[in-house]
């Protein structure tokens, strides 16, 4: 242990103590500063976590909600039992805002010593968001419309699947409901309990 002592003191005489308390000054003013201060705004890196998570919920309410649904509707038939639903979607919901596209054109004729003339035409177009203030005073975008997430496929579990006319009828109403095709409906037997 004292051979450490000696080297670390010999290496802090070295390089000079002025030095070392410079480097922890500067090291401790950049932790600080690293740290988001609270202000009125959320940090955009946070709010584009809250946007996330409040999408992720609603795919997941969503899809919850689109299971019973046909689960409650496919029960009420005759011969197809208990039901099980599993639905997936491709994607998100996706939300469509209103944008403000103004077009800006200008066209410049110049004429030459020699009579020619020469015409220069400059084309610009700025897309911005247009935005409105909601309840709580901030300004958030104009949704247009919604778009709810695509299903993929769907997978139906019946008690009544072993006959051809339940499978049929099943394949059919998912069809029906959100025009998924054949190839991506699956409907097979429940397991007795």
């Amino acid at each position: 242990m004292p051979e450490l002592k000696e080297k670390w003191m010999a290496k802090v005489k070295e390089i000079g103590l002025l030095k070392i308390s410079l480097l922890l000054v500067a090291g401790l003013i950049l932790v600080i500063t690293s740290f988001p201060r609270e202000t009125g705004t959320k940090d955009t890196s946070q709010r584009s976590t809250e946007v996330q998570s409040v999408v992720k919920e609603y795919q997941i309410t969503y899809k919850e909600k689109m299971e019973q649904q046909v689960t409650e509707a496919l029960e009420q038939v005759e011969g197809i039992g208990k039901t099980k639903v599993m639905i997936t979607l491709k994607g998100s919901k996706e939300i469509v805002v209103n944008k403000d596209t103004p077009i800006d054109e200008q066209t410049t004729k110049e004429m030459d010593s020699q009579g020619g003339t020469r015409e220069e035409s400059h084309y610009s177009q700025q897309e911005t968001t247009v935005l409105v203030t909601n309840s709580e005073g901030e300004s958030v975008p104009y949704v247009v419309k919604e778009l709810e997430p695509e299903i993929a496929g769907i997978v139906v579990i019946a008690q009544g699947a072993n006959s051809e006319t339940v499978v049929q009828e099943i394949t059919d109403a998912c069809e029906v409901l959100f025009s998924v095709p054949v190839h991506k409906i699956k409907v097979m037997k429940m397991k007795h309990s």
